[in-house]
């Protein structure tokens, strides 16, 4: 019997500002993370001029699943919304759009926290559901707080000394869980 469940969820994330829905993108809005490095180009929003800020990159993270018998297939992607991300003339500079890459990657890398913590979990045909929808509700508050932490101490990319340490402390953390780039995870249901 083959059993196919499907779950997105996005967590948009917009310096401070977190929206979460369950809207999907339109077609060729999205760019999944794939050590793609943004261009301003990227930005296709309309700039919201009474924001305070120069920028701003909408990424996300989504998963779906499906399982058959006992194994299961996950599948956990990072992706920036090129529509809902934006920038004003004044706010394109080249430490500007290193600061948006920079939450891009912490989508990746909380992407991948969950990859890893997906694959050391147990599974069983009653918690399925339950069991990816915790792990993705507890991995997306760590994400909020990191967001919010990042911007606080770069002072939104003001702060060259803490943003440097930023750019060193991601790159770092996407290396140490480099063993989860891939966006699929095979499981067993036991």
């Amino acid at each position: 019997m083959k059993k196919t469940s499907s779950i997105t969820a996005l967590l948009c994330i917009a310096f401070v500002l977190f929206s979460f829905g369950n809207n999907r993108a339109k077609e060729g809005d999205e760019i999944p993370w794939t050590a793609h490095q943004l261009s301003w180009d990227d930005f296709q929003g309309t700039p919201n001029n009474a924001s305070n800020y120069g920028a701003v990159t909408s990424s996300g993270m989504s998963y779906n699943y499906h399982y058959q018998g006992a194994a299961i297939t996950i599948e956990v992607k990072a992706i920036f919304y090129r529509k809902q991300s934006w920038v004003k003339p004044i706010g394109r500079d080249e430490s500007g759009l290193k600061h948006e890459q920079g939450h891009f990657d912490l989508a990746e890398l909380y992407a991948r926290k969950l990859r890893k913590a997906l694959r050391d979990a147990s599974f069983n045909k009653r918690n399925v559901k339950a069991k990816l929808n915790d792990l993705y509700k507890s991995n997306s508050k760590a994400w909020e707080k990191e967001e919010n932490r990042y911007d606080k101490e770069t002072n939104h990319h003001i702060n060259t000394a803490n943003q440097q340490l930023w750019n060193a402390h991601i790159a770092t953390e996407l290396s140490k869980y480099a063993a989860y780039t891939d966006t699929h995870i095979a499981a067993t249901i036991q």
